[in-house]
């Protein structure tokens, strides 16, 4: 368990690093483990399928399916935020830092939340029309 976390660690730093952090929840493509969005703002803005496949670059060798390793890996929230809609998929439940993050994401948006497994197959999956109720949705349903 603590290679995990060490492992977890490292990659979300060199996520950081390469991706960089921004404050607006539409160039994220991540929420970090401490709140905070990965920047995937720039490239790639026209083929959203290969948007969140830019996460593999934060691997030395690049695993099968790394976009969906990298969630279990890091614990990290693979977003997907416009004007209108803020959607989410996790593997657990959010962190404190982390739900701030989605509340802040999420204002005044539609809420989306895929709760998914390490393949990254949906378990539990519901829409919500604000932050309360995607909250205790969250608190009921993901461990």
């Amino acid at each position: 368990m603590v290679f995990r976390a060490s492992r977890g660690f490292l990659l979300e730093r060199r996520a950081k690093k390469i991706f960089g952090i921004t404050s607006n929840p539409i160039n994220s493509g991540f929420i970090t483990s401490d709140g905070k969005y990965l920047n995937f703002g720039k490239g790639f803005e026209n083929t959203p399928d290969l948007y969140h496949l830019r996460i593999c670059r934060a691997y030395i060798k690049r695993p099968i399916a790394c976009e969906n390793r990298y969630l279990t890996d890091t614990n990290n929230i693979r977003t997907q935020i416009s004007r209108d809609n803020a959607s989410f998929e996790l593997r657990h439940h959010p962190n404190k830092n982390q739900l701030e993050a989605i509340e802040r994401a999420s204002k005044g948006k539609e809420i989306f939340i895929d709760f998914t497994n390490n393949e990254g197959e949906t378990l539990k999956s519901n829409h919500f029309k604000d932050f309360n109720q995607a909250k205790d949705w969250l608190n009921k349903n993901v461990l």
